[in-house]
């Protein structure tokens, strides 16, 4: 079991687990696009961060003991293909 406490207030989870995929992408500007396509059902999210915001969470990913306050300001977007499933 994790010893992990946050610095921060946890969102609340949405249960549930669905496979899916991710991508990265960049633009000219160099910001950073994740992209997470939820199974084949051409829903997707998108995670947009500046050039400076991913050389910071790249920093944070290869730390041996990344920052529990790290936060990195990001743009989101969300595709939603599918019907709603209630």
């Amino acid at each position: 079991m994790s010893s992990y406490v946050p610095n921060r207030p946890v969102p609340t989870m949405i249960p549930g687990v669905v496979d899916g995929s991710m991508g990265l992408s960049a633009d000219a500007e160099g910001n950073l696009s994740f992209h997470v396509s939820l199974r084949d059902s051409g829903d997707y999210v998108e995670l947009i961060l500046t050039e400076e915001h991913a050389r910071l969470l790249g920093a944070q990913l290869v730390a041996a003991r990344p920052d529990d306050s790290f936060l990195a300001p990001c743009s989101v977007g969300v595709r939603l293909v599918a019907p709603a499933r209630m």
